[in-house]
């Protein structure tokens, strides 16, 4: 079967209109909670078993936590718990990734 430019053309245009904008441009659709939040799991995921007052650190040291404060982390780290992304030793103040 030969398919036509006419009919690739559409087959393309059809493939891209089906959320394909929104996958290039989910990170346009991310809001200052989305980026502290991944900016707080790659700080756990790369420093697995980090104590709190430590992670707290480097986070408020990113550029995406600029002018915030320990309780904004501590708000982004509770999304994240809520999220099931990452766990919290209560015992040892450790904190890991689920995954």
């Amino acid at each position: 079967m030969k398919i036509t430019r006419h009919q690739l053309r559409k087959i393309i245009k059809e493939a891209m209109g089906h959320g394909f904008y929104e996958f290039r441009h989910q990170e346009d659709q991310k809001d200052l909670e989305d980026y502290r939040a991944d900016v707080v799991f790659e700080i756990i995921e790369a420093n697995q078993g980090i104590s709190g007052p430590e992670l707290v650190s480097i986070a408020l040291r990113n550029s995406v936590f600029g002018g915030a404060q320990a309780k904004d982390v501590h708000e982004t780290l509770d999304m994240l718990l809520d999220y099931g992304d990452v766990r919290f030793n209560h015992e040892e103040d450790q904190w890991s990734t689920v995954r």
